[in-house]
């Protein structure tokens, strides 16, 4: 790094690590669940694509099929889109919000 003459040198680099968002080896599904909630089928399966390698991932084509789901799996959290037919994204958070079976799940819409 840079610093310009008679600046102080800079702060030496950190060796603390960041604990993963997983607890798993790369390459070895952890215990953690993902639902993709995406009426799309080319972006649900590049969504889900992305996490699979580190993730049990699971799919629905809408916010109905989402919530069903998400009772039945009890995932650790969903990816939802927003415009969706039958229900949209943010009925599908407000019922998970609101459902005791599901309550605890975190939601990103």
């Amino acid at each position: 790094m840079y610093a310009p003459p008679g600046a102080s040198s800079p702060p030496e680099e950190s060796t603390a690590s960041l604990l993963p968002l997983y607890e798993n080896e790369p390459g070895k599904k952890g215990g953690y669940r993902i639902l993709v909630v995406e009426d799309n089928d080319d972006l649900r399966g590049y969504i889900s694509g992305l996490f699979r390698e580190h993730f049990e991932t699971f799919t629905a084509s809408d916010g109905v099929e989402g919530f069903e789901a998400a009772k039945e799996i009890q995932p650790d959290i969903i990816l939802s889109d927003v415009m969706m037919p039958g229900m949209d994204g943010k009925e599908l958070c407000g019922k998970v919000k609101n459902s005791p079976q599901t309550a605890h799940i975190f939601r990103i819409c």
